[in-house]
């Protein structure tokens, strides 16, 4: 392999770890991934080439798939707003027996 800053040969990998940005929010995924390094003294250029690439896109795959899905985060919402109303109910001295029933109704159809 021939260093694209200036043909050299005396090119060498070495395997990074970083930290690579992900979506609009301030989100970032770790990739472990080799890199390129033109060891002539006038160059030191760095670069990535397609395997690094791929460990790249395959880390962001992983890192996806590992995210909580909306029906996951759907669900707990809905559990949270479930539990607010049930202890509201309760601190105003009332029995619980009413929602026992939509409780059970609620969960069977989760």
């Amino acid at each position: 392999m021939n260093c694209p800053n200036c043909s050299s040969t005396n090119v060498q990998s070495r395997t990074v770890t970083e930290w690579i940005p992900y979506g609009d929010e301030p989100q970032a995924f770790q990739a472990t991934f080799p890199v390129m390094l033109c060891k002539e003294e006038n160059c030191n250029f760095g670069w990535r080439d397609w395997q690094a690439e791929d460990a790249i896109e395959k880390a962001q795959y992983d890192y996806i798939e590992s995210l909580p899905s909306k029906d996951d985060e759907n669900l707990e919402n809905f559990k949270a707003a479930i539990r607010e109303a049930l202890e509201e109910h309760l601190r105003k001295g009332a029995s619980p027996a009413p929602y026992a029933e939509a409780l059970i109704i609620l969960a069977s159809e989760l």
